[in-house]
């Protein structure tokens, strides 16, 4: 069994030592801290002194939020707009556009978090020009402002 280290009362990035809190089942000391945001959590004593916990969960949450709102314009991501990587399970070989169990092709396109119906179509062809007129309509104005954001930062 490893030998404990009494931390109490120590703060290890955004958290603060309360008590100890018994052992885990592999026999690491476990103890009881207070997050800055006011949460309590238990955590091993060699994960904060090792820098392995910093937070309850706050901190990745804030460098998450933080990272979303670096890379959207107006509620959309432009770089997965651009992108024209097609995902394995695309059987047409053409973003937003998909066969129907009727024999019909669906066209639809992802905008600000919600899924957009385009129509369905006897032609894929037809499917293919419905969404790339979506994407005219709906990610042009996305596009225009991020380069306006880029113009500005560069």
């Amino acid at each position: 069994m490893p030998k404990k280290i009494d931390i109490t009362g120590k703060k290890y990035n955004r958290l603060t030592v309360l008590s100890e809190a018994g052992r885990d089942r592999f026999g690491q000391v476990l103890w009881d801290c207070r997050c800055d945001c006011g949460k309590r959590v238990i955590v091993r004593g060699r994960d904060l002194r090792e820098g392995r916990t910093k937070s309850c969960g706050c901190l990745n949450i804030e460098n998450a939020t933080a990272t979303i709102r670096k890379r959207t314009v107006n509620h959309s991501n432009p770089e997965v707009i651009r992108s024209k990587k097609i995902s394995k399970m695309n059987t047409s070989g053409v973003r937003g556009v998909c066969p129907t169990k009727r024999g019909y092709w669906r066209a639809y396109i992802g905008y600000k978090g919600k899924h957009i119906y385009l129509g369905e179509y006897a032609n894929k062809s037809d499917a293919i020009k419905a969404r790339k007129r979506g994407e005219e309509r709906y990610f042009s104005e996305v596009l225009r402002e991020c380069e306006i954001q880029e113009a500005v930062c560069v």
